[in-house]
């Protein structure tokens, strides 16, 4: 069941998934090794088993309440998540990584508003904010 303000917690649970995986361990095993040693394959396989699922769960719900634009869900779900994936391994490679997270949750939560629907079913202008 989705809070009472999806996006928020879209745009929070994408924040949180970044900062869980930058911990040493699950960055060099979750987002380096693991590809490599079982395979591109197997490895989205189970990405989209876990994590991928939750995404897809979330937008497929906001998506029925008319939340989001007439996009794919599926694709929408992909892309999110590659970029999340990618954004670990970026700011992993930074010297700042406080500044790094920082800067990447802005545009995260930019990127996610852009699929926002801003208009009703009825023509009413809906509020971007969270």
């Amino acid at each position: 069941m989705l809070e009472s303000n999806p996006w928020k917690s879209l745009v929070s649970g994408s924040k949180a998934f970044i900062r869980v995986m930058l911990s040493d361990e699950n960055q060099r095993v979750l987002i380096v090794d693991a590809p490599t040693a079982i395979g591109l394959r197997l490895w989205e396989e189970i990405d989209d088993t876990y994590s991928g699922s939750y995404l897809y769960d979330h937008l497929k719900s906001m998506s029925a309440m008319g939340k989001l634009t007439n996009l794919s869900v599926e694709a929408l779900t992909s892309m999110l998540s590659g970029a999340m994936d990618e954004v670990v391994m970026w700011v992993g490679k930074r010297d700042n990584k406080e500044t790094a997270i920082t800067e990447v949750g802005e545009i995260i939560e930019q990127m996610i508003l852009a699929f926002k629907r801003e208009v009703d079913s009825c023509g009413k202008k809906i509020s971007k904010l969270l």
